[in-house]
């Protein structure tokens, strides 16, 4: 993920070592909240956190990483078409 994402502003926001992480990833950005509202008109439903959290839960009983991958890939779409641009970066009334 963080390949392939490289220079979108992202930076990883949970613990590195794996001792220390459950099994979701945060990842910190200024735009947060609009890229949550992105990936969810993209079918990928985050969860925001204040100030500038993008928490994403893979459940390995059940996400493969095809789904993991295909994530990546829309992530990377909403980015470089700088769609999360078509909302306002605060929380709605879902976040």
């Amino acid at each position: 993920m963080q390949s392939e994402l490289t220079g979108s502003g992202f930076e990883i926001g949970s613990p590195r070592h794996e001792s220390k992480r459950g099994c979701h990833i945060i990842l910190e950005h200024p735009e947060a909240a609009r890229i949550c509202k992105a990936l969810k008109q993209e079918a990928i439903i985050p969860d925001y956190r204040e100030p500038n959290m993008i928490r994403l839960a893979p459940v390995a009983l059940y996400t493969s990483f095809q789904e993991v991958y295909e994530t990546v890939q829309v992530l990377k779409k909403v980015m470089d078409g700088r769609l999360y641009e078509n909302y306002e970066n605060k929380r709605g009334i879902i976040a």
